[in-house]
């Protein structure tokens, strides 16, 4: 092999050398990484834990994303509190629901009946609250302010979260201007409704968040898309599709709390339980009262849709029955022994 030719294969192989050190160098360093000698001695960098894949290298480590959540929220939620002795004494976190002024948080932020509360916003602006109005069934208020150009929160349905999900309880601070927050993780889902036994009337649906101590009433518990999946109402969380849907029926309703009462209690049959034992995939009647005995539900009926809509544990009885406001006519259609009946019933006002 000539000299020219020599200089030729370097040069080339230099080349070569430089754009798969251009291309693979991370790559190649981040599996080195990974090997046990090479951690036990501090070989490579990065340090912290990695996720290697066919596509690409990512670094494990969502502390930044759980701040820059917390940031994106901060605005869309207020505190609230009342003034005694020239103190403002915070009790709780409201959400901004609405620009014009309505704010939504639990009764637990408002632990004392006849004082005049007052809501600060992120941006320190003091507003009034004109009117509260209570939903004894959700634990929820809605709060009425004269506030204008309110940032308002985004909700998401919490059927979506999983368990192990990370999630944010988020209080808005007054002293700081900044908001707080705790982490946590989803421990039980929505969709863990085995033996779980429902009312008509009351709500039972909602995920579990993990312990984290003392959390005070009206938290959001935000996910890491910086949407609201839940409010915590000092005892557990309301999911953030029962948050919706009371604020939709309150406006719907004319600025007013209406429930509708049907009178009966169930449990949901899994689409795996109907694999055991022959029952139809639905809503079980367990008792029976009030509306829905008038109408002709009875024990042991097995409520397979509401206007059309199937039940099971995805698609919750209770999530379509909260659509319904007293006097309207809500169509059931009943698995009954080997027949299949259909019942209206007219629920009353609760």
């Amino acid at each position: 092999m000539s000299k020219i030719q020599i200089l030729i294969l370097a040069f080339v192989i230099l080349i070569l050398a430089f754009v798969l050190n251009l291309l693979f160098q991370d790559a190649l360093l981040a599996r080195l990484s990974t090997l046990p000698i090479a951690r036990r001695y501090n070989l490579f960098k990065p340090q912290a834990p990695i996720v290697i894949n066919e596509r690409e290298t990512v670094r494990v480590s969502d502390a930044n994303d759980s701040i820059e959540s917390a940031n994106n929220v901060r605005s869309k939620l207020s505190a609230i509190g009342y003034v005694s002795d020239d103190k403002f004494i915070p009790t709780g976190t409201v959400l901004n629901w609405t620009s014009d002024g309505y704010f939504i948080t639990t009764q637990a932020a408002l632990p004392t009946a006849g004082q005049s509360y007052v809501i600060i916003t992120s941006n320190g602006e003091a507003l009034p609250v004109s009117k509260a109005t209570p939903d004894t069934v959700s634990n929820l208020v809605m709060l009425s302010t004269t506030g204008r150009s309110i940032s308002t929160v985004s909700t998401t349905d919490s059927k979506e979260l999983k368990v192990g999900q990370k999630l944010l309880f988020i209080e808005s601070s007054v002293s700081t201007g900044t908001v707080k927050f705790l982490q946590s993780y989803v421990s039980k889902v929505q969709s863990d409704i085995v033996n779980v036994e429902f009312s008509s009337d009351r709500l039972s649906r909602g995920f579990v968040p993990q312990d984290v101590g003392v959390i005070t009433a009206g938290q959001a518990i935000v996910n890491l898309n910086s949407e609201v999946v839940g409010i915590w109402d000092g005892q557990k969380a309301v999911p953030g599709s029962v948050v919706r849907q009371f604020a939709n029926n309150f406006f719907r309703d004319e600025l007013q709390v209406r429930r509708a009462g049907y009178g009966f209690t169930y449990r949901i049959i899994s689409e795996n339980e109907t694999k055991i034992i022959n029952l139809s995939l639905g809503a079980q009647v367990l008792t029976s009262t009030g509306s829905s005995l008038q109408a002709g539900l009875q024990t042991g009926d097995i409520i397979t849709a509401v206007d059309g809509k199937n039940v099971s544990e995805n698609a919750l009885l209770e999530e379509m029955l909260e659509s319904y406001k007293p006097g309207d006519q809500v169509p059931l259609s009943v698995s009954r022994g080997t027949q299949n009946v259909n019942i209206t019933i007219v629920p009353r006002q609760l």
